[in-house]
């Protein structure tokens, strides 16, 4: 299944199952849903070639978005700047082509890291913050300025 970039991270695709969920409870009432769909959970539907939707199809989503949802790798991106949606859809569609299609990403941001980004993952943190590349090599920084 493909996840779009759009839901980045597990908190949005708890939400998306949700709402497709009350769409299959919808649909066994016999209610027609699916034009107030989230953009998102539109998305997700079309990317999977998902055209016509009753609650046999909901509840099979369901069920593979619960089985991605358990085994799901998770980054979090605190960056020095509120980032735009844009700049996070395309680091969340690098970090799923590059390591796992079904990663999710959380954001935050940090003022007090100045620029760049540090990346967490349960295990790891990896700095690639200016302002500690700048203290790292404050000899070096410093031969090569006059005195």
């Amino acid at each position: 299944m493909i996840i779009p970039s759009s839901i980045q991270s597990i908190d949005h695709l708890t939400t998306t199952m949700w709402e497709i969920e009350q769409m299959a409870a919808e649909l066994r009432k016999g209610s027609n849903v699916q034009s107030s769909l989230s953009i998102s959970t539109q998305e997700l539907l079309d990317v999977n070639g998902v055209h016509e939707l009753d609650s046999t199809v909901a509840n099979t989503l369901v069920k593979q978005l619960t089985a991605i949802k358990s085994s799901a790798k998770q980054v979090h991106v605190s960056t020095g700047s509120m980032a735009t949606f844009e700049w996070r859809n395309r680091i969340t569609k690098w970090l799923r082509s590059e390591i796992d299609e079904h990663l999710f990403c959380s954001f935050s941001s940090n003022i007090s890291q100045g620029g760049g980004v540090v990346l967490r993952t349960p295990k790891n943190a990896y700095s690639l913050v200016y302002k500690d590349k700048i203290q790292t090599n404050i000899p070096t920084l410093a031969r090569l300025l006059p005195s």
